[in-house]
Formats: structure tokens, sequence, C-alpha cells
């Protein structure tokens, strides 16, 4: 097949080795001939306004019978045109890496597509967090793209926390040697990462934690005791209950006197310093500290909401941003303290601000949708609680920003990853739902090894965020055909099963552990029924990506056996017995991380899956 590259620009050029690796794979003696290019070169008029070629993404596809063109309105639009090609004709990526790949053979040479889309939402971000190594971030950004993710965001100024618990293997208790991660090498870990960003035309997120420490000179590292820290930092720390300390000795959760001119300055110099000379951030976070009800009660911070303290700080680095002729995107947000809007100041040029909505919601069995006749709770310096955290209080706090903020504007979510079919669902439908609060889409703070046992939830997120009007029952049988194979529907009901009797059981081992204990026997009937499926699978899966995922499936099938043990002790007061199986789960689990660490996070699934 000829691929013809009609813009010169290096991200047209890797969605042109993209399309010549996977054609090849598909049928190696193609013909036919396929243009690439932006939307003039190609001759191609949009289907639609964009309110901004670089940050809204839209693609033509028109290809009869192996020839035509993939046009974008942007590079990065190419590379997403390609891999919606790729997926009309059968196509799949259910997961990071080769072994998520599924290309199947086709005559290219007979092969007509036609789209006209644009993305439902600007933003579609994943967010680094848990504990990761760089080829599992690096496997990350490769993947994103071919399910629909336009960005990639790397909390604080170099991701070293989340480095740092995979090098240190953190909580692992197979490891005895423990590996310390340098600063330096999570500096040239990112450059690597925004390297691989650059290459796909993906819209780099940056910092967010930490500025506050920073002005300071202190590292805006992680969430960790870092010893004795600079006198002048104390200095200017809260007054909260007439102290002035630093929570457990953590300066990311220490908030400072943000009325206090000199923090002010220092803040706005620190950040504009770090974007001048990383001009290749195009949305820079700006975030306060990291904790709640920790901020100032001196006499001139009590005149005031926090917010307005943030808001001064924004609109001064404004000023000093344009000064300095930089166009850096300023993401501002509404978190714990900060969920109150500022009530005296107000932002000024606002085109540069972006809003993003960070108050995570106590129970994810609810979607997020607008409520009528509900208040936000009023506000109070310090007088934060939980409450702000019920599904129609996060519903009325967006609301209630969203009449007064008109900018543009994502939510910051915590799905995990998405890694039950019943959150999947309830995250399709919290997708859907942005348009009725005005939100242009979403970035996904979240762990980044989440495909076990599946990776569902994942690929429901990327392509709702693109497409909203997907059908999550249709993405839910694509997926499972993909990655299983014939016998695809009848793992999906199974990994359903499995779910929702580790909830009812989760729920129910408190106060009925006999309800508990008939729902965990009654699947264990049901996992005896499917194993001879998982074997039988395992045996004859020659394709890479299926002999993973049945691999994978076996994994978790053996610790759905260990649940159901667990169960059974703790139903019967056998404390010790319930504790020796969660020590055997979690060394089990630790066993096979090596195989499949891209994948599972054992502690994260730990957490989730076994109380």
């Amino acid at each position: 097949m000829e691929i013809r590259v009609k813009t010169a620009d290096p991200v047209v050029a890797y969605a042109a080795a993209e399309l010549a690796r996977c054609a090849r794979a598909m049928d190696a003696n193609a013909g036919g001939s396929l243009a690439l290019g932006l939307f003039e070169d190609c001759g191609v008029r949009p289907g639609r306004s964009l309110p901004d070629r670089a940050l809204d993404d839209a693609l033509r596809v028109e290809v009869r019978s192996g020839s035509g063109h993939i046009a974008g309105a942007n590079p990065r639009s190419v590379l997403l045109g390609v891999y919606r090609f790729l997926w009309e004709l059968g196509c799949r990526w259910v997961r990071p890496g080769p072994a998520g790949e599924v290309i199947p053979r086709r005559d290219l040479e007979a092969a007509s597509v036609s789209l006209d889309e644009a993305a439902s939402y600007r933003h579609r971000v994943v967010c680094i967090e848990g504990a990761v190594s760089l080829s599992n971030v690096l496997d990350m950004i490769e993947w994103m793209p071919k399910v629909g993710f336009n960005g990639y965001y790397v909390q604080f100024r170099e991701g070293y926390t989340f480095f740092d618990r995979w090098y240190s293997h953190e909580d692992n208790p197979r490891r005895r040697r423990k590996e310390t991660l340098e600063r330096s090498t999570a500096q040239e870990f990112t450059a690597l990462i925004e390297k691989e960003l650059a290459r796909r035309g993906l819209l780099y997120h940056a910092v967010g934690h930490g500025w506050h420490a920073e002005a300071y000179g202190v590292p805006g590292l992680g969430w960790m005791d870092l010893g004795p820290l600079p006198q002048e930092f104390m200095d200017k720390l809260a007054l909260v209950s007439g102290r002035r300390v630093v929570p457990w000795n953590v300066p990311m959760l220490a908030a400072l006197c943000y009325s206090d001119p000199d923090v002010q300055a220092r803040m706005v110099w620190c950040i504009a310093d770090y974007a001048e000379t990383r001009r290749n951030v195009d949305y820079l976070h700006v975030w306060l500290d990291d904790w709640m009800n920790n901020k100032c009660e001196c006499e001139r911070c009590r005149a005031k909401r926090p917010f307005d303290f943030y808001v001064q700080i924004l609109n001064a680095l404004d000023d000093e941003l344009t000064r300095r002729g930089l166009g850096t995107k300023i993401v501002f947000l509404a978190y714990s303290d900060l969920l109150w809007p500022p009530a005296e100041d107000w932002f000024g040029r606002s085109e540069r601000f972006t809003f993003m909505y960070a108050n995570s919601r106590e129970d994810y069995r609810r979607p997020l949708a607008r409520v009528t006749g509900v208040e936000p709770v009023p506000f109070k310096l310090n007088g934060m609680t939980d409450a702000v955290k019920a599904v129609d209080q996060v519903a009325a706090f967006l609301q209630d920003w969203k009449r007064r903020f008109t900018g543009d504007s994502f939510v910051f979510e915590y799905y995990g990853g998405a890694e039950t079919v019943a959150l999947a669902r309830v995250m399709w439908q919290d997708i859907r739902n942005l348009r009725d609060f005005s939100v242009n889409g979403m970035v996904s703070c979240q762990a980044q090894r989440v495909f076990f046992p599946t990776g569902l939830g994942m690929v429901v997120m990327g392509r709702t965020l693109w497409n909203s009007a997907l059908d999550f029952d249709g993405m839910a049988a694509d997926y499972f055909e993909a990655a299983y194979g014939p016998d695809g529907e009848a793992c999906r009901q199974f990994v359903q099963e499995a779910q929702a009797t580790g909830d009812t059981v989760g729920r129910a081992l408190t106060n009925d552990t006999d309800g508990a204990l008939r729902a965990a026997r009654s699947f264990g009937t049901t996992l005896a029924r499917f194993e001879p499926t998982i074997e039988r699978n395992r045996a004859a899966a020659s394709d890479p990506c299926r002999a993973l995922s049945w691999r994978m499936m076996r994994v978790y099938a053996d610790v759905l056996r260990m649940f159901i043990e667990y169960v059974e002790a703790k139903s019967a007061g056998r404390q010790q017995a319930a504790a020796l199986v969660q020590t055997a789960a979690r060394q089990y689990l630790f066993g096979v991380e090596d195989e499949l660490q891209p994948y599972m996070e054992p502690m994260h699934f730990m957490r989730r899956f076994i109380p």
C-alpha cells in the first residue's frame, strides 16, 4: 500500500508509520493508495466548526477500494484518524503493549471506510498515579490515542513519587532488594515522556502539586516526610488553631499564609519561571496545598475565603505570563477547601484559565447527574466535612461553579481505572452526562496498571470521551470478543457475576455473615463451572493477545478461590484463618507480578477486591 504524507509534520509521519505497520500485518501484499494530512492538505472541509483547531480533534476518512485519504483538524487528529480507520477494519487494542493488539487479516484493496467525526469532548486525559515504571507510562502513552485519548498528565514536576513506589518495590513482601530512585532519574524519565507525547501530538498537562513548597526551596516530590524544612518555609505556614505546623512533617499537606504578599509573589515567580523554561507544557496545573481544614486563620486570611487569595495568585500569574509573552494555559481547581468559589475576587483574562472540578464522590454506584433543589454545603473556614462528597452535593457544587465560570472546563475523576463492569457502566453514564453540566471532558486520576482482570473500563473511557453516543453494552460485547474470542460473552458474564458477588459480600460481611457466605458459596459453583472454559481457551489460544487474556483470567480465578476461602473463614469468626488467606492472596499476586506487571498492581487490586 502506498501511503502519501501531505503534511511536513513529525506527528503525521508517525501516523503514517503506524498505518504502514498495521497494514503490513493485515495484508502484506495490499495495493491501493492513502493520503494523510490536515483537512486543507487533503482538500477536505471540516464537517463542523471547531472552537480551536489546535485543541479540538476532528477527522475525515474517505477510503474506497483501498484508496483515499485520512485527514484531520490537526496532526494529532490525523493519528486518531488512522486508528479510527484501522478500528473500522477490525483492529482492536484491549490493553497497552503488543500483547494487547488484535490485527485481523483483511483484504485492504477491498476496504471501504467513510468517517466524519469530531471528539465529543476536548479533554480526554489520563493522569499518572499508582506505582509505575518508565515503560508502564510509555506503554500507556502509546496506547491512549488508539482508543481516543488525547493527553497525559504528569503530576508534580517529574512524577517522582509514582516512579519511586515501583522502583523501591513499596509493599512488595517478595522483593528483598530495594532500589533508590534519584530525583535526576525521574527528571530523565519525564524528558522521555515529553518526547513520546510530542511524537504523537498529545496534549501535555503538568505539575499541579507542590508550588507552595517549591517556591521556598522545598522539593515537590510527593506526599512524604522530607526531614528538616527551611526556616523561611516554616515562617510562612498557615496559622491553624493558634499553631503553625506541617501535618506529619509532609510539606505537601501544609498550607501557607496565602494572603501574605511574599507568599503570593514567590509562588507567581516560581510558576512563571517554570513555564518559561517548559514551553512544551500545554496545560500547567496551579494548585495550592493538598490537604483540608488547614487554611490560615490569621486576621488577614479570615477576611476572605481561601479561594479569594488563590485567585489573586492566579491573576498575578496571568499578568506575569503575559509580560513574558507566554500563552501557557493555566488549570485551576475546585477541591477540598477550594470547593467554595471566591466571595470577592474574580478572574481577569479568563481565556487563559481552565477550570478543573476535583470533588471525588463517596459513592460511585450512582452516576453523576444534575440536581434540582440542592444547594452546596455553606462555607465555613476549616469546617469542611465529608458531606461535600455526597453524590448530590458533588453535582450541586459543580452546577454552582459552572454558573459562575463559563470558560473551558473538565472534571478530575478518581475511578481507579474502572476495573469492574458495574463501575465502567457508571463511568460511561458520567461521561455522557458531562454535557449536562457544560463540562468539556475529563482527566482520569488513576493507577496505570489497571488492565486486570480486564481493560474494559479503560477502553470504554477512551471511546466514550471520543464519542459519547456509543452504547455501553455494544462496547462491552466488542471488548470481550476481541480480548477473549468466541467465549468472550461467557467470560463477560463470569466476570460480572464475580464482581457483583464481591460487592454483595463486601457489604454483607459486617452485618449479614450468613448472607455473605451463601453468596460466596453460590459463586463457588459458578467458578467451578467456568474453570474448564478457562483451561480450554488457555490450551487453544495461539494469538498473543487472547493467550494473555486467558492467562490473566486463570490468575483471577485463583484469587477468587482464595476470596471464597476468606469469606468462609470470616463468616465462621476464624479471624486468624481469614488473615492467613489475605496473606496468601497477597503473596500469590506478588508472585505473578513480574509476569503481569504492566497490567496489574497487586496492592491496588487487593484493596479493591479482598477487604
